[in-house]
Order: structure tokens, then C-alpha cells, then sequence
């Protein structure tokens, strides 16, 4: 008996059919895959600005505690202090914020989302959104973290140093 490519013996791969089956399914995972990964990754950039924001405050009040009184950022703080608008996470300058009416800068994804300030005799951090700030279209992650801090009722006035504590 001889093999003729007919015969079960002979057939090995798969049809043109089958391939395009294949294909179109891996397409299909993919289109639904790839924008799911891209929103996540945006989620945990905000989710980083706004674990820096926290950060921040916390920073500066264990500094405060520790030293009864405010400076600059980055004897209080580790974090950047050359942020600007080339997408990095931080603070514009190393500004001193040991009076009333100092002010700093935070950036994020590069844009400005929010700016502290020390108010009422330098006990007090006031947080405020930065209202000048028009984010671009490459800018969302910043964006999407201002909606998220005001969403949490985060700009508001946070008390330094235990003052609020009565005996």
C-alpha cells in the first residue's frame, strides 16, 4: 500500500482555515487586553501621585513634631525637589515653608496638581487645587489625579503638631 497524500499517514499541519480561526481569536484577546493594561497602568500613576501627596503630609508632620517648627522641603522631606513639567513627581523648587503664606508646588505627570500652604501661623497646611493648572491631552494621569484628590475631599486644612489636643 502506498502512502498517497490523501491518506490519514501523510497529513501533517494544519489547514489555512484553521490558522485564520487562530488569528482572529488572538486579535480578539488582544483588542480586548491591551486598552485593560493601559487604564491599569494609569490607575497605579495616580494612585502613586496621590500616595505622594500623602506622603508628604505625613513627612512634614513628623518633621514638624520632631523639630517644632517647618523648613525647607528637602530638609523635611525626600522628595524631588526639580519636578517640573517634564513628567517627573515632586516639587518645583525647595521652597521654605516655615511662614505663613509659603507655598509649594506638587507636580504630577507634569502638570501641577495641587499646592500646600502654610497658613495660620505656620501650625496649619492648607491643601489646595492648583486652579491655573489646564492640563493637556498627554497630561490625563495628572488630570485623573486632581478628580481623584477632590473626589476624597482631600484639599482641605490639616492641623500640625498635636495642637488640637486639649487638657
Amino acid at each position: 500500500m502506498t502512502n498517497t497524500p490523501n491518506t490519514p499517514q501523510m497529513r501533517k499541519g494544519f489547514t489555512m482555515i484553521e490558522l485564520i480561526f487562530v488569528i482572529v481569536i488572538i486579535g480578539i484577546l488582544a483588542a480586548v487586553a491591551i486598552p485593560r493594561l493601559a487604564a491599569t497602568r494609569d490607575d497605579a500613576k495616580v494612585a502613586t501621585c496621590m500616595d505622594g501627596a500623602s506622603s508628604f503630609m505625613n513627612q512634614v508632620s513628623a518633621y514638624y513634631t520632631s523639630q517644632g517648627t517647618l523648613g525647607k522641603i528637602s530638609d523635611m522631606t525626600n522628595f524631588d525637589t526639580n519636578a517640573d513639567e517634564s513628567n517627573t513627581n515632586g516639587f518645583a523648587d525647595d521652597s521654605s515653608l516655615g511662614s505663613d503664606g509659603d507655598t509649594a508646588d506638587y507636580y504630577c505627570d507634569g502638570a501641577k496638581v495641587m499646592q500646600f500652604k502654610v497658613d495660620s501661623n505656620s501650625t496649619d497646611f492648607v491643601i489646595t487645587p492648583t486652579a491655573e493648572t489646564v492640563f493637556t491631552a498627554d497630561q490625563k494621569v495628572a488630570q485623573q489625579t486632581a478628580t481623584a484628590l477632590a473626589d476624597k475631599e482631600y484639599f482641605k486644612s490639616y492641623r500640625l503638631g498635636g495642637q488640637s489636643v486639649k487638657f
